[in-house]
């Protein structure tokens, strides 16, 4: 979808420019209120925001108390998102102590992650995600893991793959797009 921001505004009084740390809104061109659903998201149209099937994160595993492998899905926060991902690899860890210790208690091979490990992962979503890449936003990249309450880890994303599927809502623009340039 196409909009146009006519303006930002704060209890209904219009500023050119707003901070991260206030809460404002906006006025859209050619949108109507029901176009927009939960989870929206604005953004450049040379550079729009969007899905990803996977990403990778660099990780510092603050306070688990056994050991995280393959499959572990803790809640995601990212920005004002929380959602589930799939830790689906992990792709080189820099080991602590703790790590030294229970791999010669559980006599393992496998690989893991223990409290003080520093490690690059890969997550997959389970529900549609949009985050951002360290080169490209800093800001947007910074996420934390909980589980059970609690913030297992904390780190930084350092690269996405898209996915490149088309929601309704995509589809629908592209069908009436067509639709524009054939009475055209």
């Amino acid at each position: 979808m196409n909009t146009q921001i006519k303006s930002i505004e704060i209890h209904r009084k219009a500023y050119e420019f707003v901070d991260a740390t206030c809460c404002a809104g906006m006025n859209l061109k050619g949108m109507a209120i029901k176009d927009l659903k939960r989870g929206t998201m604005i953004g450049p149209i040379t550079n729009p925001p969007r899905k990803v099937k996977s990403f990778g994160a660099k990780l510092v595993v603050l306070d688990h108390p056994t050991k995280i492998c393959k499959g572990y899905t803790p809640v995601l926060d990212t920005n004002t998102t929380h959602m589930p991902c799939i830790l689906k690899e992990i792709v080189k860890v820099k080991k602590s102590k703790r790590h030294q210790h229970l791999m010669a208690e559980l006599g393992e091979d496998c690989e893991f992650l223990a409290s003080g490990d520093q490690a690059e992962v890969t997550f997959i979503p389970k529900m549609p995600l949009v985050i951002e890449a360290l080169p490209d936003f800093p800001r947007y990249t910074r996420i934390s893991l909980r589980d059970s309450g609690s913030v297992v880890a904390i780190g930084s994303c350092h690269g996405r793959e898209y996915d490149t599927t088309m929601d309704k809502a995509q589809k629908a623009a592209i069908e009436k797009k067509k639709k524009l340039e054939k009475m055209a």
